[in-house]
Parts: structure tokens; C-alpha cells; sequence
């Protein structure tokens, strides 16, 4: 028997204990009666019997839940009330009361004449103090044929028949249905009390519509204003201005060295100096006019795409070309 952690102190251990030990000394018993009759065929107590012996090992070293599972095999291989009996001690121990009763009214309602009188005494007991520690909840859902939880553990769809019996503490109750958002709730529930639980499962927002896809890279080209054109434009602009003012400079020192004594030399480093920086001024001017140029119409044709998609089978082309004479700088371009 196993009536560790109930409250009843160590002498109810010791009273489980040895209900546990005396059925395993019968179980002994059994296992050699059916061995002798059967030495040349398996025999299912065998194994029910070790089973039996890991179980109360293993409860004696506190390990409820695996001896549960030890208790459950030998139960399954060989019928008995009084493993019945441990099983539902078991529960006892884990605190899922409604099993432990329901398992414990089994013991007393088909153990029989095997079932032995102390354990029996026992469970008779325990039942009585089981029926204080469990409660009922009822539950009602907005949705029909939602899935119903307490524990994580499902007890039926909604809407149930009637309440759910439930052991005494914290019990998480939720539902949860295809198509809509699940629902879950905590409850603190005493023995014997009746609660009612209210759970509303919302419809899940609809997938949201895609939008209009943003316009590819082509698209996207054509209605951009070439930044990086004008900006060339303005420092080939600000150089030709820069130039221009030195080459006037020079040029104007040059006029002053001639009408003064000077050397030969002097005039001609000024001279060249001038037509250096004037030359640099054409070439600057002229490059800021084809830079302009080239820009304003890749500005034109952007507005125009952007305003509709251009036509492939008649696209306007921009041919902007820069001619050098001897006299000068020539601009050419066609539209």
C-alpha cells in the first residue's frame, strides 16, 4: 500500500508498506505454484511477479510514478485486486484523485475474496477521504465540436454532457477549434465545490489580402531623376568658373608685365599660364553642357514613364555628343 504524502503520517507508510510486501509474498507464491505446473512453458506471472517486486522497490525509494508503470505491467499479465489495490495507491500518492477513487471503488466492487481484508479495510478508507478531495467543473464553450482540455489532457468535445470531475486545486481548463483563437482559463477549485466555466473561442482574423507589389527595378528606373548627372554637371559647372577666373587673372597680369619692364621669360610663363587655364575653362564648360545636357533628358524621359509605360515597339532615344574644333567646343545631340 502506498499512502506516502497524504497527510497521515508515517505509520500510515508503514501500514501501505507492509500491505505491499504481504501481496508480494503471495505473488511469490503464485509465481512457484504456476512455474511447477508449467516448467516447460513461459509463464505471464513470472514476469507479472519481478514486475511486482521493481514497483515496490521502487516506491520504497519514493518513485511513485515509475512504480505506477511497474504495477500497471504486472496488473495487465496478472489480474489482481490487491495490485489493483497498489495501483490505486499510486494515485493516491501523485495527487490525481479522481483516478485513485475510481480505481479504489473498482478494488472494492470486483476484489472479492481476493482481495485481502487489510487492504481492503484500507481502501474503504481511502474512499471516503477521496470523495472530499475531488470537485466537478462544467464547462460550456460559444463553439460546438471544440476540442476540450483540463490539464492538457482532453475529456471531450463541446458541448459535454454534464460536469467534468476534477481533482481539488489549480486546473487549467481550455478549448480550442479550427478556425478560431483557443481559449484557456485557470480555476482554483476546492473538494467538493462546483464551479462553472465560461470559455469563448474567437473567429481568427482572415489572411490578410496581398496588396499591390511595389514596381520592379525596371519600373523603378524609369521614373528616377538622374541626381548623379546634375550633380557632375554643377562641379564641371563650378570648375569652369574657378578656371575662368584664374585664367583672367593671369591674363590680366600678363597685360601688366608688358606694359613694364620684363624678361622674356616672364612673359612667356604668364602667357602660358593664361592659355592653359582658358583652355581648361572650355573643356570644363563644354563637359557641364553635355552633362546638363545628358541629364535633362534622362529627367524628361523619366517623367515621361513615370506618367505611362513606355511603348516598345516606338522608345525615344537621347544622343548627346561633344565635338572638338580648332577654334572651339561643338554640342550635338538629338532627342
Amino acid at each position: 500500500m502506498m499512502g506516502a504524502g497524504r497527510g497521515k503520517g508515517r505509520a500510515r507508510g508503514r501500514s501501505g508498506l507492509r500491505a505491499l510486501v504481504t501481496a508480494a509474498v503471495l505473488g511469490l507464491g503464485l509465481a512457484a505454484g504456476a512455474g511447477d505446473a508449467h516448467a516447460q512453458q513461459p509463464d505471464p506471472t513470472v514476469e507479472a511477479f519481478a514486475r511486482y517486486k521493481a514497483g515496490v522497490s521502487l516506491f520504497r525509494d519514493g518513485n511513485a510514478r515509475a512504480a505506477l508503470i511497474e504495477f500497471r505491467r504486472a496488473y495487465e499479465l496478472s489480474p489482481d485486486p490487491n495490485v489493483l489495490f497498489n495501483i490505486g495507491q499510486c494515485h493516491i500518492s501523485l495527487q490525481d484523485y479522481v483516478v485513485a477513487l475510481d480505481t479504489l471503488e473498482k478494488v472494492l466492487r470486483e476484489g472479492g475474496d481476493k482481495l485481502k481484508p487489510g487492504n481492503k479495510e484500507q481502501a474503504q478508507k481511502d474512499v471516503e477521504t477521496l470523495k472530499g478531495r475531488i470537485a466537478r467543473v462544467e464547462i460550456t464553450v460559444n463553439a460546438p465540436g471544440a476540442e476540450i482540455s483540463i490539464d492538457d489532457s482532453p475529456v471531450g468535445k463541446a458541448p459535454l454532457d454534464g460536469p467534468i470531475t476534477v481533482s481539488s486545486g489549480r486546473r487549467k481548463v481550455s478549448a480550442a477549434l479550427e478556425g478560431r483563437k483557443p481559449d484557456t482559463k485557470y480555476i482554483d477549485i476546492g473538494g467538493g465545490e462546483l464551479q462553472h466555466i465560461d470559455l469563448t473561442l474567437v473567429e481568427a482574423a482572415p489572411a490578410p489580402v496581398p496588396g499591390p507589389q511595389p514596381p520592379g527595378p525596371d519600373a523603378a528606373e524609369g521614373g528616377r531623376v538622374p541626381w548623379a548627372g546634375w550633380a557632375v554637371a554643377a562641379g564641371l559647372g563650378v570648375g569652369a568658373v574657378v578656371c575662368g577666373s584664374l585664367a583672367l587673372k593671369f591674363s590680366g597680369d600678363l597685360g601688366s608685365a608688358k606694359e613694364r619692364a620684363t624678361t622674356k621669360d616672364e612673359l612667356d610663363d604668364l602667357h602660358g599660364k593664361a592659355l592653359g587655364l582658358a583652355i581648361a575653362t572650355d573643356v570644363l564648360i563644354g563637359g557641364a553642357v553635355v552633362a546638363g545636357a545628358v541629364s535633362l533628358g534622362l529627367t524628361v524621359a523619366a517623367g515621361s514613364s513615370g506618367d505611362a509605360a513606355p511603348d516598345k515597339e516606338n522608345t525615344g532615344t537621347v544622343s548627346i555628343g561633344l565635338d572638338l574644333y580648332p577654334v572651339g567646343l561643338g554640342l550635338r545631340g538629338a532627342f
